[in-house]
C-alpha cells in the first residue's frame, strides 16, 4: 500500500501542479495500437484484459485471480513470447 501525504494549502484546484499526461504519455505503446491498427494477437489480450475486469468487478476475494492469471501466463507463452522477443531484437538492433 503507499501512503500518499499532502501538505495543506500546496494545491489548488486552479493551479495544478503540474499538467496533465497525455494518452501517448501514458500508455505509448497502446497509442501507437490504436493509431495504427489492431492486430489479431492484440485482440487475443484484450479478451483477457475483459476477463480480467470482470473478474475484479464480481470478484470479492483475490483467489478467483489465479486460475485467470494462470490461463493468461500459459497463453502469452504459447502466443506471444517469440512475438515479444523477435520486437525486442528488432528494437535492440536499430
Amino acid at each position: 500500500m503507499i501512503k500518499l501525504e499532502f501538505l495543506k494549502g500546496t494545491h489548488t484546484e486552479s493551479q495544478p501542479l503540474e499538467s496533465d499526461l497525455s494518452f501517448e504519455e501514458i500508455c505509448p505503446i497502446w497509442s501507437q495500437k490504436l493509431k495504427n491498427g489492431i492486430d489479431e494477437i492484440d485482440r487475443t489480450c484484450i479478451r483477457y484484459g475483459q476477463k480480467f475486469s470482470r473478474a475484479a468487478k464480481d470478484n470479492k476475494s483475490c483467489d478467483n485471480f489465479e486460475s485467470l492469471i494462470s490461463d493468461f501466463s500459459r497463453h502469452w507463452n504459447q502466443r506471444h513470447k517469440k512475438v515479444r522477443r523477435t520486437r525486442l531484437l528488432s528494437v535492440a538492433n536499430r
